[in-house]
């Protein structure tokens, strides 16, 4: 709305100072309509709901090293160097290793039939896991917020799950995981991520997307780690302002948008997850997949860095795949990873097979 009141401002002003200036706003109104219908043919029916929102002015944000200025339809970015915590003025933090709690979002609806194969799974290898629902199941158990569940509640639960945390285990971990009930997890891998990692910085971990925010988002579906210190400015910004100062549009359509506008208005960096190799770590689609080829356009328009395909798509320090969603897939995830040994074959000539 804001918006178009500034455009309609700015042509009054064209036509009542001359011909030219007006043809020179009128360029300009007419390249941003432009940008917008761009924009909308990238986006996928989930994200369709943010195109009122896409160009309007981002609030003031806290200028901090080796974030992420660019904001509009450029390509993705092929830069290869690693944007990790070594920006920061933090010492390194110590060997000792890191204390993880991870939530998992879930409902009344799909505790029984997904939360309960992360129990099963990858939840326990977690220092502290908590269930985060809209009732409270005290023989899983599940914590059961005051929220509405459905999608356009997603932004409610996510900042009601983070106050519960910072209010009842801050103290309990230095890291803490936010995952969905059809996410795996490989715990052992985060861990090692954020051995080298101070939890101290002001930073989260995640598959960063571009648009909307000018330093990224972490997206939701693959799971996000933020430090504690970013927790702490998480919720210090939403006693500030409410939601952060998001609009209503943006906090019912996409939560991992509204998250990732708090972090860059608390000063919290989006961080690179990346390895060596410039490989995902936080997979916002299953294995399979990114082995097909088979992703949708829109996540090639929206991700951060170049996108990588085949198998060369995913690093072998791996820490979340999204979509695991039946029990069957769960259970066999989780045998492959940590149920099999296999011992190298040496035969008669000391040749390893």
């Amino acid at each position: 709305m804001a918006r178009a009141i500034w455009s309609a401002f700015l042509l009054l002003v064209a036509f009542a100072t001359g011909g030219f200036f007006t043809r020179m706003l009128t360029t300009y109104l007419h390249q941003e309509n432009h940008y917008q219908l761009q924009l909308a043919k990238i986006l996928d029916a989930n994200h369709r709901s943010l195109i009122s929102h896409a160009t309007k002015e981002s609030p003031s944000w806290i200028t901090q090293p080796g974030l992420n200025r660019a904001f509009g339809p450029e390509s993705a970015s092929t830069d290869n160097s690693n944007h990790g915590t070594h920006h920061l003025p933090y010492p390194a933090k110590t060997s000792i290793p890191a204390r993880i709690l991870c939530w998992v979002m879930t409902s009344p609806t799909t505790l029984y039939t997904r939360a309960t194969n992360v129990q099963e799974t990858w939840g326990p290898r977690c220092d502290v896991t908590l269930y985060m629902s809209s009732q409270t199941d005290p023989d899983f158990p599940a914590i059961g917020l005051d929220v509405a569940e459905g999608r356009s509640a997603l932004w409610n639960k996510t900042k009601s799950s983070f106050r519960y945390i910072f209010k009842h285990h801050l103290n309990d971990a230095d890291w803490f995981m936010k995952a969905d009930d059809d996410t795996y997890v490989i715990v052992e891998n985060l861990r090692l991520f954020l051995q080298d990692k101070n939890s101290s910085a002001p930073v989260y971990y995640g598959h960063r997307f571009r648009p909307y925010i000018r330093q990224g988002y972490m997206s939701g579906g693959a799971g996000y780690v933020m430090s504690k210190e970013a927790l702490s400015r998480l919720i210090a910004q939403l006693k500030a302002k409410k939601d952060c100062g998001a609009y209503q549009g943006m906090t019912e359509a996409a939560e991992d948008v509204t998250l990732g506008l708090c972090m860059m208005n608390s000063g919290v960096l989006a961080g690179d997850s990346r390895d060596e190799k410039n490989r995902s770590r936080f997979l916002p689609f299953d294995v399979e997949t990114f082995f097909k080829n088979s992703q949708p356009d829109w996540y090639f328009k929206f991700s951060k860095y170049r996108v990588k395909k085949g198998r060369s798509c995913c690093s072998d320090s791996l820490i979340t795949i999204h979509y695991v969603k039946d029990r069957t897939s769960m259970l066999l995830l989780d045998y492959y990873l940590h149920g099999l040994h296999v011992e190298p074959f040496v035969n008669s000539k000391n040749i390893v097979s």
